[in-house]
């Protein structure tokens, strides 16, 4: 049982991280930052996702479409594609359970 708590702090912790990098993508889409300083923003909260994150259920998707911008996001400009994917995935995070 202990167990399955922890996966839940950690779950909650993964889900908080991808929805503060979802008010990062507003800061970055209204150019309070940096292409760069976002790239570097979801580089560490990419680092800081525990690996169950990837098969957690409710964040799967978000998880796959991070995986897919900050794969491309390697040049400039950022992938527009991508990052809408990323945008409209995260944005399902905010929504009631």
């Amino acid at each position: 049982m202990d167990r399955t708590r922890d996966t839940l702090v950690v779950s909650d912790q993964d889900r908080s991280s991808l929805v503060w990098l979802l008010d990062a993508m507003d800061d970055h889409f209204d150019r309070r930052i940096s292409d760069q300083d976002f790239l570097r923003l979801a580089a560490s909260i990419r680092a800081s996702l525990s690996p169950s994150a990837a098969n957690d259920p409710g964040m799967a998707v978000s998880v796959r479409a991070f995986e897919d911008f900050l794969s491309a996001a390697s040049g400039d400009p950022l992938p527009v594609d991508l990052y809408g994917n990323l945008r409209f995935a995260l944005a399902e995070l905010e929504e009631p359970i």
